[in-house]
């Protein structure tokens, strides 16, 4: 790296300044991207400085010291901040991933092993009751054609809410919709049933920016930013709204998911391989926690004690 910041350490010269944008750019996923660009900022901010100040900080006090600053800083996200464990094991996972890049470089000589937070298993997975997601649809329906589209995939193909934004218009093809998943390299072409397809095909009718198969399928439509990629945040709004005007609490767009895996559940008579398949979920285990909450076989035989 040329024009690059050097600090010194013991014997270490620590070359710090632009490795926070490599290592950004380094990234094949654009969500990851994302996300990680997201974490390096948090983790400035706490430091009290920018980015690359913060890398270089990070870097030159050598590996007692470093390990000693992500664990406090997991610390205040954990204590002070009272972020959930997946929120800090992310935030850490992004640090990691610095250390690994200025390692693999030359810059230092170490690598960061500071563990993640146990997160417990999800501890809500029932989503939305059919009746309500059944209301929350019918007013998405009636906040207009982009709202309709983004609320069905959402819930039709149990998407998370950044896999609904990254979705583009070339991602809709012959009836189904490639998707790129949480932690795959790989898309996967998902068979979209009619009532999804026909309201994604009624927002191309009227999408103000089909400019080609990389425009993004659910964009902004405010005056400022119209025509650009909806963020994951933007996600959250629109089920938010919807929810509003359904009269329905809102539990996030993530529990479109929640619902949709759950009812999946409940039409298979407990298929667990089959609902796994259409949740995408890496591995069965995690099938089984939905399909444990829906059962409730723990509260079943406690009431059993007292018959």
């Amino acid at each position: 790296m040329s024009d690059v910041t050097v600090y010194r350490s013991g014997s270490v010269v620590v070359a710090a300044s632009g490795l926070a944008s490599d290592w950004i750019a380094s990234v094949s996923k654009e969500t990851t991207r994302r996300a990680y660009s997201g974490e390096l900022a948090r983790f400035a901010q706490w430091s009290g400085s920018d980015p690359g100040p913060a890398t270089a900080a990070l870097f030159a006090g050598g590996y007692l010291t470093a390990r000693r600053t992500v664990l406090a800083y997991r610390d205040h996200l954990s204590k002070e901040r009272g972020l959930s464990p997946a929120t800090i094991n992310r935030a850490l996972a992004a640090l990691r991933s610095l250390c690994r890049l200025a390692c693999h470089v030359g810059i230092i000589g170490w690598q960061l092993d500071v563990r993640g937070l146990k997160a417990r298993a999800h501890r809500d997975t029932a989503g939305y009751p059919p009746a309500d997601v059944q209301r929350i649809v019918a007013a998405a329906d009636q906040m207009g054609a982009r709202d309709s589209a983004l609320v069905r995939v959402a819930y039709g193909l149990a998407l998370r809410r950044a896999e609904v934004a990254s979705l583009r218009v070339g991602d809709v093809r012959d009836g189904r919709i490639d998707v790129l998943g949480k932690g795959d390299d790989d898309r996967r072409l998902l068979t979209a049933p009619e009532p999804v397809l026909g309201a994604v095909e009624a927002w191309l009718d009227v999408h103000p920016l089909l400019i080609g198969a990389s425009a993004p399928l659910f964009c902004r439509l405010d005056r400022a930013g119209k025509g650009r990629p909806m963020s994951g945040a933007a996600v959250y709004e629109v089920v938010r709204r919807a929810c509003a005007a359904a009269g329905v609490k809102s539990r996030g767009a993530h529990a479109l998911r929640h619902s949709a895996t759950t009812r999946a559940l409940d039409l298979t008579g407990g298929d667990i391989r089959s609902v796994q398949r259409f949740a995408r979920h890496a591995k069965p285990e995690t099938t089984i926690i939905y399909d444990d909450a829906r059962r409730d076989d723990a509260g079943r035989i406690a009431a059993l004690l007292w018959d």
